[in-house]
Order: C-alpha cells, then sequence, then structure tokens
C-alpha cells in the first residue's frame, strides 16, 4: 500500500499510513524505509527524505546500498554535491558495498555541476578499484 502512494505522489497519505502503522505498533523495515526516503527524494523533499534516513539509523535499521544511492542521487541532482560526498563517505564507512551506479552518480553530478576535476577523480577511482563503467551520458 505505501508503495501504491509513493508511485501516485501521494505523499500526505504515506505520512498518515505510517502513522497508522506506528500506533499499530508495526516497525518500518528497510524495505518501508526505501520506497519513504525514496518517495521524498523524488518529490525534492531531501528534508523529509532524510528525516526517515536519520530515523531508520536511530531504529537500528541499516541503510542498503539502494537506500544510500536515492540519496546520492538526489543531492548530485540538486547540486548539493557535498552533501552526495558525506553520504558517499559514510556509505564506506558503514560498509556497504559501492556498486557502478554510485560511483556514476557522483562522476555525473561534479560533471553537471562544473568540477570535472572532482569527477575524474572518481573515474579514476573507480579504475583503480576495477569498476566498469557505462558511457557518460550527462544530465539524466
Amino acid at each position: 500500500m505505501l508503495h501504491g502512494y509513493a508511485i501516485e505522489g501521494s505523499l500526505v497519505q504515506m505520512i498518515d499510513l505510517c502513522e497508522l502503522m506506528a500506533r499499530d505498533g508495526v516497525v518500518p523495515d528497510l524495505r518501508c524505509f526505501n520506497i519513504l526516503i525514496n518517495a521524498y527524494a523524488k518529490y525534492g523533499r531531501m528534508d523529509v527524505a532524510m528525516l526517515f534516513f536519520e530515523d531508520m539509523l536511530k531504529q537500528g535499521v541499516k541503510p542498503n546500498e539502494f537506500t544510500y544511492l536515492t540519496v546520492i542521487s538526489a543531492f548530485c541532482k540538486m547540486g548539493r554535491m557535498d552533501d552526495a560526498m558525506e553520504k558517499f563517505s559514510e556509505m564506506i564507512d558503514m560498509g556497504v558495498p559501492l556498486e557502478t551506479e554510485v560511483y556514476m552518480c557522483m562522476v555525473e553530478g561534479y560533471f553537471n555541476h562544473g568540477d570535472s576535476m572532482k569527477a575524474e577523480e572518481f573515474i579514476t577511482k573507480m579504475k583503480n578499484r576495477d569498476i566498469h563503467h557505462k558511457p557518460w551520458k550527462g544530465n539524466r
């Protein structure tokens, strides 16, 4: 049901459902948090997405690659590269596997926001870790 609200962009209904779940003693799992974070990030509400991210950590739910990719991608699209880099570093610290998509997100973010030096640093990191990438397409 939560996923359906997310697809429709019914953010208010998502919150209502979460409150109902909390009243019934239902603790959100990783999938639930990922749906919430992704929906709010998709609609440009990183303030709320990050509140859910922080709540997830407080409840002992460990973010996965999808969680971090969602947050990093949204920050990159918004030009908030310092925030994206912070989450990238946190991802490493948390031991979450770094796949091609996360690196490419950072590369595209830096390129799209005028920092080709940083983008090239990430490409070098990918090569050093033997991570292969698809050709860069620019502004997704």
